[in-house]
Parts: C-alpha cells; sequence; structure tokens
C-alpha cells in the first residue's frame, strides 16, 4: 500500500509541478542527432547521478583558471566536455561561444602594435638617417598584426559557431539565438 502511495503521488501529484515540467523539457535528449548525444549518453552511463556533480567540478574548475590563472585556451577544453555532460544547458553554450569570441580572441588585439607603428612613423620623420631600420620595423610590426588577426577572426569565428552549435541543440531557446545576435554585432 505504501508503494502504491509513493507511486500514486509521483506520477499524478509531483509530475504535475510546473519545475517538474520544466526539468524533463530540459532533460529530453530523444530530440538530440546521434553524434551529439552520443557523449551525454556515455557520460550518463559512466558517471550516471554523479554527472551533475562532475559538472559542477568542471565549471568550478573552468572559472578558476580564467578568474586566477588566465588560462583562456584551456578552458575550452572544459567548455566542451561541459556542452558534452550538459547539451541542453544553454548557459554552457553561450559561455563557451563568449568565452572564444571575446577573452581568446582579443588575446590576439593590442593596442601597442598600432602604438609602435605611430611611434615608427614620427621617428621616420625625426630621423631620416635610420629610415631603412624604421620602416623594416614597421613592416615586421604590419606582418605580426596580419598574424594576429588571422587568430582573432579564427577565434571569433569558432565562438560564433559553438553559439550556432548550441541554437541546434535548443532550437526554441531565445537566450542563445540572442547571444547570436549579439556576437555578430560586436
Amino acid at each position: 500500500a505504501l508503494l502504491a502511495a509513493l507511486y500514486f503521488l509521483q506520477e499524478h501529484v509531483l509530475a504535475k509541478t510546473q519545475v517538474q515540467q520544466l526539468e524533463r523539457a530540459s532533460q529530453n535528449v530523444k530530440e538530440l542527432s546521434a553524434p551529439a548525444m552520443l557523449p551525454t549518453y556515455i557520460g550518463s552511463l559512466f558517471l550516471g547521478s554523479f554527472r551533475a556533480v562532475a559538472t559542477d567540478i568542471l565549471w568550478i574548475r573552468m572559472q578558476r583558471m580564467g578568474e586566477e590563472e588566465h588560462r583562456y585556451f584551456e578552458r575550452v577544453g572544459y567548455m566542451d566536455l561541459i556542452t558534452k555532460l550538459q547539451p541542453r544547458n544553454p548557459e554552457a553554450w553561450a559561455y563557451m561561444g563568449w568565452d572564444c569570441a571575446y577573452n581568446i580572441a582579443n588575446q590576439y588585439r593590442t593596442s601597442e602594435d598600432y602604438d609602435r607603428i605611430r611611434e615608427l612613423d614620427i621617428d621616420v620623420l625625426r630621423f631620416p638617417d635610420r629610415k631603412a631600420a624604421l620602416l623594416e620595423d614597421k613592416r615586421r610590426i604590419q606582418e605580426e598584426i596580419l598574424k594576429k588577426d588571422k587568430e582573432f577572426r579564427f577565434w571569433v569565428r569558432k565562438g560564433i559557431l559553438k553559439l550556432a552549435e548550441g541554437c541546434r541543440h535548443l532550437p526554441d531557446d531565445a537566450y542563445l539565438k540572442y547571444e547570436v545576435g549579439k556576437a555578430l554585432w560586436t
């Protein structure tokens, strides 16, 4: 009788709450494609109910890497793993896209290079006897800027693609679509 009462309570009372319905909708993995579902399934299989604990540990570790150690490139691996374990978490996708498109990409944009070019232009006028060496320095810095710009664009593109991948996993999520639009705008 106790088991029947608990079953009735679970199926007809607790299952009807709004929180339970939202939780079930966010855990609906049957709509995911097979390649996207495989890591989630493997994570569930091996970690079981400890998947949430493992994901929390990954989030904490990833946050510490960024805030204290500024190891942004290594955070990408952690974020990729988090999105595999939680493909229905829009914040994981948004954070990964933001981290790639902003934090990592901005490692390659420095105003110091452009300041140095302006200084060299002034030095060419001030020291005409050293013009050839100064122009060579300017050419070298411009080449470095082009290399950095290529890396900058790679990481911005990667961030936007991660946001788009999140939109494919969560097609009805307005937050991710907003993040894609914001990234494209900026």
